[in-house]
């Protein structure tokens, strides 16, 4: 069986030597095409007649307090 590599260099005994963890160990990997979602979900959007149509959207604000305001928007767009 081959051995690790180590990781750190030799302490000579004059120096002292630190090492951090290994950075690949937890290190999250790009999935695969096999995860690929082809199509999301449809907009939230229906056409009421006429050229009018309703849509609902997710928005989000910065407060004069400095918190952000999520928000559920409901919109009416009309063509003319």
């Amino acid at each position: 069986m081959p051995q690790a590599k180590p990781r750190c260099p030799l302490s000579t005994g004059r120096e002292i030597v630190v090492c951090a963890p290994d950075p690949e160990k937890s290190r999250l990997r790009p999935l695969t095409d096999a995860y690929a979602v082809e199509e999301g979900l449809p907009r939230a959007k229906v056409d009421i007649g006429e050229g009018v149509t309703l849509d609902l959207h997710m928005d989000s604000a910065a407060m004069p307090n400095g918190t952000v305001s999520n928000r559920i928007m409901a919109g009416v767009k009309i063509a003319f």
